[in-house]
C-alpha cells in the first residue's frame, strides 16, 4: 500500500493487508463503531464496518521477545 518518503510513512505489502483481513490475529472495534482495526502480522488495517471500505493501513512495530 502507498507510503510517503517525504512524510516518512512506510507502506505495507498488499499480501500483509490481505492476510490481516482474512486471518486477523485480533479485531478491535472502536467505540464510535465507525471503524474496525484488523491486526495482522506487522500490519494494522482499519475498515468501515458499515460500508466495508478500507480506511487506512499502518505498519506495526513487532515486539521482540527477550
Amino acid at each position: 500500500m502507498i507510503g510517503s518518503i517525504s512524510e516518512k510513512r512506510n507502506g505495507v505489502d498488499i499480501k500483509d493487508v490481505k492476510d490481516a483481513l482474512l486471518n486477523p490475529i485480533r479485531i478491535d472495534t472502536e467505540r464510535d463503531s465507525f471503524s474496525q482495526l484488523f491486526i495482522g502480522k506487522g500490519v494494522g488495517v482499519s475498515v468501515n464496518p458499515k460500508t466495508g471500505n478500507l480506511i487506512q493501513t499502518n505498519p506495526l512495530k513487532v515486539k521482540k521477545n527477550d
